[in-house]
């Protein structure tokens, strides 16, 4: 192509308590923290860690994507694993950038950089999101989950000639951005996010692209600048999310690289997850209490959680396990399992057991199960069943 075609510059706890005169177990049900996005109430507020855009992102070219990666999170409560995966519609050139890595952007900022080189405006390529329960393996539908696109811009070349294969007077991109972001529920059925945030030369509707079909707008790589920037949020539950990257097919396209007509250039964008809700890890705490006197006063009590699938004590090491006391008095902290998080794939036998010359028989048992509120889940009645099953 001519010179009349010039490059521009690139671009709250809640808790169970199973409380009786005899014994008291603890099931925490949910614990809220530090909000990071709004979550409905007993939910964990999280993000991405820097670490989960390493593990989901590749170095290489093309990209060796991360698959059935547990997210870390920036909370300890995690147990949901992530999927990468890439779909190509058209072609990419052989040549050219194929990217998807992890970026640090400006203000430590970290990302997905999604870097590509389309063979023409008709080709895309999405990434998907996939999430599951690393305990059952199955879909792991997650609460309010948003994210942001950076770096959505367009670069104006000029006008054709004639010459070179181009038309005279048609102008020429070497990009413009395109994104499109869906979600999917469990059922499989898609769902459109909310727009929160656009710059203000983007569209108001996906595809999300500069609305400039005579000029530039670029910002720089790597940087936060809000005029090629989107943020959407799902409303509903999701188990996916598809970004879904090309170029606006209602323009025409020059490759200064290998100067040909009809192809568009390097592109990139970079994608954010900013915070997702999700119920954490499900807690257990067995708890001693006495509703009347000891036979005698060096009655003690030592109160187990034993994980039916090998019978092991998951309570081992505990030194609170044991009651110390006299009367109906448990001193505090003792005769307690403390919080311990539990699978809810599996099943749980809570035992209690006589420490010294304690002899069960000159008590009666009773098993209770409350929330932190007071109020009643279920009553266990330990001469009928001695496990309990949290799903």
């Amino acid at each position: 192509m001519n010179s009349s075609v010039e490059l521009s510059a690139l671009k709250s706890r809640v808790t169970r308590w199973i409380a009786l005169p005899s014994l008291l177990i603890l099931l925490p049900n949910y614990l809220a923290l530090a909000a990071i996005t709004t979550c409905p109430a007993n939910f964990v507020s999280d993000e991405f860690a820097s670490t989960d855009y390493s593990n989901l992102g590749s170095t290489a070219s093309p990209p060796i994507l991360g698959v059935n990666q547990l997210l870390n999170g920036l909370r300890s409560e995690s147990y949901t694993i992530a999927s990468n995966s890439l779909v190509t519609t058209g072609s990419l050139d052989a040549g050219g950038s194929n990217f998807y890595r992890p970026k640090t952007l400006a203000g430590n900022l970290q990302s997905f950089e999604f870097f590509q080189d389309f063979t023409n405006k008709g080709s895309s390529r999405a990434v998907s999101y996939t999430f599951k329960n690393s305990f059952t393996n199955e879909s792991q539908a997650l609460t309010n989950v948003s994210l942001s696109i950076y770096d959505i811009d367009v670069n104006y070349l000029g006008t054709g000639t004639g010459n070179g294969g181009t038309t005279a007077g048609t102008r020429y991109f070497e990009f413009s951005d395109q994104v499109t972001i869906t979600g999917f529920t469990s059922a499989g059925a898609s769902v459109t996010p909310t727009l929160t945030y656009r710059g203000t030369g983007i569209t108001t509707t996906a595809p999300y692209r500069q609305t400039t079909t005579t000029g530039s707008v670029l910002c720089s790589t790597d940087s936060v600048d809000e005029r090629c920037k989107v943020s959407v949020a799902f409303n509903q539950p999701i188990v996916r999310v598809d970004v879904s990257y090309g170029n606006n097919p209602n323009l025409e396209y020059y490759d200064n690289t290998t100067g040909t007509v009809g192809n568009p250039g390097d592109q990139l964008i970079n994608i954010v997850f900013d915070g997702y809700c999700y119920l954490p890890q499900p807690r257990l705490t067995y708890t001693k209490a006495l509703s009347s006197s000891r036979k005698t006063n060096t009655d003690q009590f030592t109160v187990q959680i034993k994980d039916n699938a090998d019978n092991s004590v998951v309570t081992n090491g505990i030194s609170s396990v044991t009651t110390s006391g006299s009367g109906n008095t448990v001193t505090t902290g003792t005769g307690t399992t403390g919080t311990f998080k539990v699978n809810p794939a599996k099943t749980y036998t809570l035992t209690e057991a006589v420490s010294g010359t304690t002899n069960l028989v000159d008590y009666t048992a009773l098993y209770a199960c409350r929330r932190s509120d007071g109020t009643t889940v279920t009553t266990l009645d330990p001469k009928k069943s001695k496990a309990y099953v949290r799903r």
